[in-house]
């Protein structure tokens, strides 16, 4: 805290924290911005055939408002995925909320670290019916054994951002489809060149 007010930084923009409520930290700031990156994800999957008839998930409750945020823009129908974790911390997708039966299915979440969560969920869409999923996470952080639970889960697709580098080695590595999307236009004309020219950042994520 002492460096950070030494710093005297005025704004601070970050990209889908885990946890919002993390931004009071900075409560010396003049200015937060969390951005998400719901607008990203929507505008690649926009273009796609039958994207309206697609179902969007939430792979626990927790992840809910995330993806209710992220439905509006495509109109889409929205589950969710109850999960409960044991004393370890491994989570288990004890059921499916809503209808996945011959879907394809689109579950959204912040972060891929060990792809535990995500294995489960692809687990629970496939196993009430979803006909793909495809899963869309800004960080992926891919730490150890994660790329053999993607590899193990089933998933069809893989939807990412750059906020973290991905090693070509674990690109390789990765069976599914991996698509990764660039955060730098965005950044550059929508948030960095306003915030510098003291204009407002509210229309760059207008959709």
């Amino acid at each position: 805290r002492m460096l950070k007010k030494a710093a005297l930084v005025e704004r601070y923009v970050f990209i889908d924290l885990h946890n919002s409520a993390l931004e009071g930290l900075f409560d010396n700031a003049t200015t937060t911005m969390n951005l998400s990156s719901k607008h990203l994800f929507a505008r690649e999957l926009r273009g796609r055939e039958g994207i309206r008839d697609y179902v969007a998930a939430a792979p626990d409750a927790g992840g809910t408002k995330r993806v209710e945020n992220f439905i509006k823009l495509l109109k889409m129908s929205m589950v969710y995925i109850n999960k409960i974790r044991d004393a370890h911390g491994v989570p288990t997708a004890t059921c499916v909320v809503g209808d996945v039966v011959g879907k394809k299915v689109v579950s959204l979440d912040d972060i891929i670290d060990k792809a535990s969560t995500m294995k489960e969920a692809v687990r629970a869409l496939k196993g009430d019916g979803a006909k793909e999923v495809i899963m869309c996470a800004t960080h992926a952080v891919f730490s150890e054994g994660a790329v053999k639970n993607i590899n193990e889960s089933g998933v069809d697709e893989i939807i990412i951002t750059d906020t973290l580098q991905v090693s070509d080695v674990k690109k390789a590595s990765i069976k599914p489809k991996l698509t990764v999307l660039s955060w730098a236009e965005t950044l550059a004309k929508s948030v960095i060149l306003p915030l510098h020219k003291d204009e407002s950042t509210t229309h760059a994520f207008e959709e």
